[in-house]
């Protein structure tokens, strides 16, 4: 089992350091002697000697205790510096603002441009960053509400098909109630969709917690965020103006994980 710590620093939104530390216990997986039925009277054929066999469960009981080893601990805030560093160094590269680059990095950036040509990657800041943005500036922040005590981040490092070094996380929620998703909920009623997502808030404890939800997609869907932003847009539903910005900003440039 994977456990999540975080000690929080007071600052920011990021400035916390996350630690993930593995439980690992040993079980006895079968018994030390197989159980074998020699012989038994009464004429019972083979099937229902097998069947008794098999209705034999061996308990699961645990040897010794549990021994814990640290998987990794991650300044997130440094990490989020170091990975903007080449987002920055990605958009100056493809804006041609950029003095010193080598051919390869221009050919990487201009690839990945080319890929999703109706997107702009680099008109708003990288998809990490604006998680922890849109979280300082929503009414969640203004509640009091700490993004280190709801999400928890697996970090992935790896190189790419391009043999590209890349960096970014992928955010996990917490809350350990049982939360049933809304991914169904359809789209014939956006007022009845955002009350569904109202007591959703009430649910995990914030408002506004909806939305970061369906930017990891596990609970609500981001189609569903897009038709709440369109309700907003034609005036079907009000939402706290410092909310309003964050999906607007959402819907003319979308995100998620």
């Amino acid at each position: 089992m994977l456990h999540y710590f975080t000690h929080d620093r007071g600052g920011d939104q990021d400035d916390f350091v996350q630690f993930r530390v593995w439980e690992e216990q040993e079980f006895l997986a079968q018994e030390p002697f197989e159980r074998k039925i020699w012989w038994q009277y009464g004429g019972v054929d083979d099937s229902e000697i097998a069947a008794e066999h098999n209705r034999r469960r061996l308990d699961k009981v645990p040897l010794g205790a549990p021994r814990y080893r640290l998987h990794d601990a991650v300044d997130i805030k440094v990490f989020n510096v170091i990975v903007n560093s080449w987002y920055a160094y990605e958009r100056a590269v493809r804006s041609g603002t950029c003095i010193s680059f080598s051919p390869i990095d221009v050919a990487v950036v201009c690839a990945m441009a080319r890929e999703s040509p109706s997107r702009d990657f680099y008109r708003c800041a990288r998809d990490g960053q604006r998680f922890f943005d849109d979280w300082s500036q929503s009414s969640l922040a203004s509640a009091g509400a700490w993004i280190g005590s709801r999400w928890c981040f697996d970090i992935l490092e790896y190189m790419d098909a391009r043999n590209i070094r890349s960096l970014t996380f992928f955010p996990q929620w917490t809350h350990s109630q049982n939360i049933s998703s809304i991914k169904k909920c359809t789209a014939s009623d956006i007022c009845g969709l955002y009350a569904r997502l109202q007591r959703f808030d009430g649910r995990v404890g914030g408002p506004f917690s909806w939305f970061f939800h369906g930017l990891q997609g596990d609970l609500v869907k981001q189609k569903q965020i897009d038709l709440i932003g369109k309700g907003a847009e034609a005036g079907l539903i009000v939402l706290p103006p410092e909310n309003q910005r964050i999906l607007q900003r959402w819907m003319e440039q979308p995100y998620g994980f």
